[in-house]
């Protein structure tokens, strides 16, 4: 069975926006899933997505690659999860009832320190103390 007919089966909709209509998009969730599984790279690499939901505002719920999962854990962003489906299921479960602490946490601290504002501002503090 081609990937299409078996994503129809399961009534998943699959869509490729960007713009404004993923900030559209963005709203009507209630959470962000980054299901990798675990790998050297994966282990070292943060997706640029994480970053994005975050800034939307979307709680994530990602598996236990350590660039990423330490980059959550950090801020109590979200759950963490092994690369396996039971697992996988099971942190949707929790994500419902803890959803709201980590929307806190994201507001509380992300935007302070990791929005790519934040970032940019790291970048001038460094380069002007290095110019000192």
């Amino acid at each position: 069975m081609e990937k299409k007919e078996a994503l129809k089966q399961l009534d998943v909709n699959v869509k490729h926006l960007s713009g404004e209509e993923l900030d559209a998009l963005y709203l009507e969730m209630d959470f962000a899933l980054i299901p990798r599984y675990r790998t050297v790279y994966n282990d070292f690499s943060v997706p640029v997505k994480l970053v994005e939901y975050l800034s939307n505002e979307l709680p994530v719920i990602a598996t236990n690659c350590e660039a990423q999962k330490e980059f959550i854990m950090s801020g109590g962003y979200g759950i963490i999860c092994n690369d396996e489906p039971k697992d996988l299921a099971n942190a949707i479960i929790e994500m419902k009832k803890r959803k709201n602490e980590f929307v806190d946490n994201i507001q509380k601290t992300f935007f302070e320190q990791h929005s790519w504002i934040a970032r940019v501002r790291k970048v001038e503090e460094t380069l002007i103390q290095e110019e000192q």
